[in-house]
């Protein structure tokens, strides 16, 4: 298990190889980039808002030319998601899917940490096309069908020639049959020896996805879309959960409670920018609590659950809010 770990650690020699040898120079999209117009013409953005062809090359020059360059991480991967967009559509044609897919979370996961910011609607964009993105590298039809036939033939051969063992010693019959079973799935759950678990790449977007949340910022400016665009940042990621478990429920709390701890840094630092609209608007969903955000159950007990965490951060912020506007607190 260590040197199948060590292998799929990849390195980005190995990711070149892995695109090398599934390019094709007529795979090729646009970028879907709302600031161009905005960020100017410096060879940072002149290399970075040129389509990519899936080969060696143009992967080495991104690589030298953008990704690598100083401003990358804050002032263009912060601010748009589309290159990670642009290299997972390529990931199905990649001889190892979801080893690939992975590269390129940690790739772009990486180089994430070195800015202090994402913008929320970048990170809006890529989890609505996540689930697009993701359902072909999740198990497959035709390795259900693989892996329950192999698990009836088990219980075939149990039925067959291990029925009278089973009436003589139950136990240690049943204990033979379920390590049966269970070598069969776990065998299954690799597409192939050459690719990852399914489990290693939900991983992989979980670690990815926790670092942007981490880092999501709003503007106060945006009053009440602010909570519109956290409500909405929630439905993508439940949507996660039905693409063949991409994302767990236990993970999806965790990613959930990424996301109220970062609205409620916003609470604690812009709060008083806030108008009561805003406020009256978080505090109806609050009341009504139809927000899967606030309604999963906390997989500890005794805790604070996430919607008293919120309605605490939201009362404090308000009576702030309202101290300034009233005149009681006056800025300096």
């Amino acid at each position: 298990m260590k040197l199948r770990s060590s292998i799929y650690c990849i390195s980005f020699t190995s990711f070149l190889l892995i695109m090398q040898a599934t390019c094709s120079k007529d795979t090729q999209k646009g970028f879907e980039n709302q600031h161009i117009s905005q960020l100017g013409s410096s060879s940072l953005y002149d290399s970075a808002f040129r389509p990519i062809d899936f080969n060696r090359a143009s992967i080495t020059s991104f690589i030298t030319h953008s990704y690598n360059h100083t401003a990358y991480a804050e002032n263009l991967l912060a601010l748009d998601f589309s290159h990670i967009i642009q290299f997972l559509s390529f990931a199905t044609q990649s001889p190892q899917p979801r080893l690939y897919a992975k590269s390129i979370f940690k790739l772009f996961g990486q180089k994430l940490k070195a800015t202090p910011h994402v913008n929320t609607y970048a990170l809006l964009i890529l989890a609505d096309k996540l689930p697009e993105l993701m359902r072909p590298l999740m198990l497959h039809e035709s390795e259900k069908a693989a892996k329950q036939e192999a698990i009836e033939r088990a219980l075939y051969h149990f039925l067959l020639k291990d029925f009278k063992k089973f009436k003589e010693n139950s136990e240690d019959t049943l204990k033979q049959l379920s390590y049966t079973i269970y070598d069969i799935t776990m065998r299954q759950n690799a597409q192939d020896d050459q690719d990852i678990s399914i489990y290693e790449l939900q991983k992989a977007v979980e670690q990815f996805l926790e670092i942007a949340l981490n880092k999501v910022i709003w503007s106060p400016y945006d009053q009440q879309d602010i909570w519109l665009c956290v409500k909405e940042l929630s439905y993508k990621l439940e949507d996660l959960l039905a693409v063949n478990g991409l994302v767990g429920t236990e993970e999806l709390e965790a990613l959930y409670w990424s996301l109220i701890h970062r609205f409620c840094y916003l609470l604690s630092t812009a709060g008083p920018e806030l108008n009561q609209e805003t406020y009256s608007a978080i505090q109806q969903d609050l009341a009504q609590s139809s927000l899967l955000l606030l309604s999963l159950k906390e997989q500890e007990s005794f805790i604070t659950s996430k919607k008293e965490h919120l309605e605490q951060a939201v009362i404090a912020a308000q009576v702030t809010a309202t101290a300034y506007q009233t005149g009681l607190i006056v800025k300096n």
